[in-house]
C-alpha cells in the first residue's frame, strides 16, 4: 500500500474524530473530549516511566512490590491522569486543542460554531454568582448550574485521593492544597487567550475538595482495609521485604 494513501486514511480518520467532538459551542466540555487522547498518552508514558524507575530501584523485589502496592499505584496513576486532564482543560488557550486537531486533520476551511470568545481580557470576576441571584440581577439557568456542578465534581477526586496517597495529608492540608491549586489556575486564566478568572470556580473547586475528603472519611469508616491498602506505598512494601529478609537471615545464622 502506498504510504501517501495510508497518510490520507489516517488524516481522514482524524478529521472524522475532530468533527464528532464539535458537539457544542466553544466550551470546556469540547476541550475535555479533544484533549482526552493526549492526556491518556501522557498518563501511559508516566506509568511506563514509573515502572522502569521501580524496576531499577527495587531490582529483584520489583514484582512483589508492584503487586502489594498496586492499589496505591493505581490511585497515583488516576491522580496523575486527573492533574493532566485538569491542566489540559484549564491552563491552555481556549482554542489550543482545537488547533491541534485542525492541524492533524489538514483542515483549511473551519466552520465557526457559536460565537468566538474575546482575546486577552485579563478579566477576573470577584463577585460570586449567588450575589446576582439573590439581588435579582441575574436568573438561574441550566448552563450556569451545570458549570457550577462540574466545577465541584472536578475537585472531588483530589479531596478523596490526597489523604490516601499522602502520608500527612489531613483535612487542613488537603483543603489548603486544593484551594491553592484552584487559586493558581484562576490567577493564570486571565492571561490566556479567551479565558478569565472566576471566584465561582475557586469556591466550587474548594467545595469539591471538602466533598472528596468527606467521601474519603466515609470509605475509611466502611472499608478500612481499602484505605489501609491504599496507603501502602511501594517504599513501604520494599522496607517490609528487607526487614523480613534480615529477620530470616538472622534466624538462619543463629
Amino acid at each position: 500500500m502506498d504510504l501517501s494513501n495510508v497518510f490520507n486514511y489516517i488524516q481522514d480518520a482524524i478529521k472524522y474524530v475532530y468533527q464528532q467532538t464539535q458537539f457544542a459551542a466553544i466550551g470546556s466540555y469540547s476541550i475535555v473530549v479533544q484533549s482526552f487522547p493526549f492526556v491518556v498518552l501522557a498518563t501511559t508514558a508516566y506509568w511506563f516511566l514509573r515502572c522502569a524507575w521501580h524496576k531499577h530501584k527495587f531490582g529483584r523485589y520489583f514484582k512483589e512490590i508492584r503487586k502489594k502496592s498496586r492499589l496505591n499505584e493505581a490511585l497515583r496513576l488516576l491522580l496523575v491522569f486527573w492533574l493532566m486532564q485538569l491542566a489540559a482543560v484549564t491552563i491552555t488557550p481556549f482554542d489550543f486543542w482545537e488547533n491541534i486537531w485542525i492541524a492533524m486533520a489538514g483542515i483549511e476551511d473551519i466552520p465557526i460554531i457559536g460565537e468566538m470568545p474575546p482575546t486577552f481580557t485579563y478579566d477576573f470576576s470577584f463577585i460570586p454568582s449567588a450575589y446576582y441571584y439573590i439581588s435579582g440581577e441575574q436568573g438561574i439557568n441550566f448552563r450556569i448550574v451545570f458549570m457550577l456542578i462540574g466545577n465541584i465534581a472536578a475537585f472531588i477526586p483530589l479531596g478523596f485521593a490526597l489523604p490516601i496517597i499522602g502520608r500527612h495529608m489531613q483535612f487542613p492540608l488537603t483543603l489548603l492544597t486544593g484551594a491553592s491549586l484552584s487559586l493558581i489556575i484562576e490567577l493564570i486564566q486571565p492571561f490566556l487567550y479567551g479565558r478569565s478568572g472566576d471566584i465561582d470556580d475557586l469556591l466550587c473547586n474548594t467545595l469539591g475538595v471538602v466533598m472528596g475528603y468527606l467521601l474519603y472519611l466515609m470509605i475509611k469508616k466502611l472499608f478500612p482495609k481499602f484505605v489501609e491498602n491504599g496507603k501502602r506505598t511501594a517504599k513501604d512494601v520494599w522496607l517490609e521485604s528487607l526487614n523480613a529478609e534480615q529477620e530470616t537471615t538472622g534466624e538462619t545464622s543463629v
